[in-house]
């Protein structure tokens, strides 16, 4: 307002070096207007006039500058979407629509309803800058959005389904399976597997299915026919998991069979060693000669160590048992045939201490 108004004081200066008009055609002694003071009262009615006229004219300038207020945050938002963008692990395809509507209908708004220019009875404003800067800014923000939900889908959540299924077919393909714990173990993760595992890859994937038909669907957004391989190498992940579920199958069930069998020539074999351990007991009833009681003295140690070894054998055994959920079987005649190999071993040693003595 005020250099409006120092307009007129301008005028009044530039006013006194002003040629006389009567000067073309007669000759006059004063070549200019007469000097005018900026106090003059002339000078001030119409200051005071155009003072007044600016105030009530200014008043709806003001009221234009708020016409503009309920899209103004959209200059401020970048730092927003910004810390939304940041964390993908709370992403979601609603909070992604949510967004993207929420500018797009702005968008739509600045473009329909709000006016190139505004027009008031001194001042002209050209609104067509700011409602394209508007609205570029919501085109901006609108592209960053789609931009991160693509890199979402095409690298993190498309990767990460690759990883997991490649993940289990290498995970199950470097065990061995040769004890009855790895067997059961590997068992336990493949029902796993089947029954959590795999309806959580296949739920990622058809969720990574939506994040790519949200996509396309927004057609701001161009995805490019080389962005897609990542989805289909995870898409040829899932194609694979019923193959491996059926080949692991019939693996596991042969390395059971496998292990069941080696577990029953464990038993037998642990069986024919207790019926040899019986037939040399009941040699000792027989035995007489004091000359060979080094001899038997001998056979008495050996026995001993055999029926601890035994003894170890039969908690493998049970342990293999209890791995297969089979119960434990009882082999009673260890302990008989300790108690039964006592008095022959006293007998002998005390012959041998009686003979040692002579």
């Amino acid at each position: 307002m005020e250099q409006l108004l120092n307009m007129v004081n301008e005028i009044v200066k530039q006013s006194e070096y002003l040629p006389r008009p009567e000067n073309t055609i007669a000759r006059s002694e004063k070549l200019h207007l007469w000097h005018v003071p900026e106090e003059d009262e002339l000078v001030r009615i119409a200051k005071d006039e155009i003072k007044e006229i600016l105030q009530k004219n200014m008043s709806v300038v003001e009221k234009a500058l708020h016409v503009y207020d309920d899209y103004l945050f959209i200059l401020k938002e970048k730092q927003r979407v910004d810390v939304f963008l940041s964390d993908s692990s709370q992403f979601s395809r609603e909070e992604f629509t949510k967004e993207i509507s929420r500018f797009q209908q702005t968008q739509a708004k600045i473009s329909d309803t709000m006016p190139k220019e505004l027009r008031m009875n001194m001042f002209l404003i050209d609104c067509t800058e700011l409602n394209k800067r508007l609205c570029d800014e919501c085109t901006f923000l609108i592209e960053k959005i789609l931009v991160k939900a693509s890199e979402y889908v095409l690298t993190e959540t498309s990767t990460g389904i690759f990883s997991m299924v490649k993940g289990v077919g290498d995970k199950f393909n470097q065990r061995s399976n040769n004890s009855t714990k790895e067997l059961v173990e590997a068992e336990r993760d493949f029902e796993d597997f089947k029954l959590f595992k795999r309806n959580e890859i296949i739920g990622k994937y058809n969720d990574l299915i939506d994040w790519l038909c949200f996509l396309y669907s927004n057609p701001r957004h161009r995805i490019q026919e080389d962005q897609v391989k990542t989805v289909k190498s995870a898409h040829d992940q899932i194609l694979k998991i019923q193959g491996f579920i059926d080949q692991k199958e019939k693996t596991l069930r042969l390395d059971r069979e496998e292990v069941i069998t080696r577990l029953a020539n464990k038993k037998k074999a642990f069986q024919e060693s207790l019926d040899k351990i019986k037939i040399e007991l009941d040699k000792f009833k027989d035995y007489t000669n004091k000359r060979l009681e080094d001899e038997y003295n001998k056979k008495i140690t050996q026995i001993n160590t055999e029926l601890i070894a035994l003894n170890e054998e039969m908690k493998d055994i049970n342990e293999m048992e209890v791995d297969l959920d089979d119960p434990p079987t009882e082999y009673p005649d260890i302990e008989k045939f300790k108690l039964d190999v006592k008095p022959f071993e006293e007998l002998w040693r005390m012959v041998k201490d009686s003979e040692a003595k002579k």
